[in-house]
Formats: structure tokens, C-alpha cells, sequence
């Protein structure tokens, strides 16, 4: 295996990681939203995030989307960080262990909440 660039962020890292045309993203513990360049590994993008979030996020060309611990749903602009659209769900945090993930198809987000309900977005 070849090593193309490493990176120190000096903060853990949950959920793993989400990869874009451009870049790749990650969360991490205190609940920051990191964008690395896929071509050297330099950061690109960070942005604070009501909360931390264990679900990779999910990225296309223009938007981010996370999912965070405190039941909201978020898709920043993957080239600036700024957010595009924000939503909030009240959701009991029981059912599926770990972090439900997303899946985006066709534009529509599809989103498995922790109680077990799909939501599309």
C-alpha cells in the first residue's frame, strides 16, 4: 500500500470518512466538520456543527451532508463550507446502533434515523 499524504489533525476523528471529487471529509469529536484535498491532504474546509456526529458524512460535487448526534441534518457548499440548507428532527435516540447511515441517489438524500424511521430529503 502506498501512503499518497498524511495528516495530523491533532483532534480524534468518529464516524469515518466521506469522499467527494475534490475532497474528503471527516467529523471530528469536538464536532468539526474537516475538508482535506484529495491531492495533497491541506485542509479546504472546517465548520463548526451543533453537535459531533458518528455517520460518515456524504459528499457529491457541490454539497456535504451531515448528520449530527442532536438530531439535525445539514448540506454545506463542499467548495466554501457555507450552509445551504438545514433541517432539525426530533428523534429518540434508540433502535439502530452506531450511526444510521445516509445514502444519496438520483438527488434525494435518504436519510435512516436512529428510532428506525426513513426519512427523504
Amino acid at each position: 500500500m502506498t501512503v499518497t499524504w498524511d495528516v495530523n489533525l491533532k483532534t480524534g476523528v468518529i464516524g469515518g470518512v466521506g469522499i467527494g471529487p475534490n475532497a474528503v471529509f471527516l467529523v471530528t469529536q469536538d464536532g468539526q466538520l474537516i475538508g482535506l484535498s484529495r491531492a495533497d491532504g491541506s485542509e479546504v474546509l472546517r465548520v463548526s456543527l451543533p453537535s459531533a456526529s458518528n455517520v460518515p458524512p456524504l459528499a457529491n460535487d457541490a454539497l456535504v451532508f451531515v448528520k449530527t448526534h442532536s438530531g439535525q441534518v445539514m448540506a454545506f457548499d463542499a467548495a466554501t463550507g457555507d450552509l445551504v440548507w438545514f433541517e432539525e428532527v426530533a428523534e429518540a435516540m434508540m433502535g439502530i446502533q452506531g450511526g444510521a447511515p445516509m445514502a444519496l441517489e438520483n438527488g434525494i438524500l435518504h436519510i435512516l434515523w436512529e428510532s428506525g424511521r426513513l426519512g427523504l430529503l
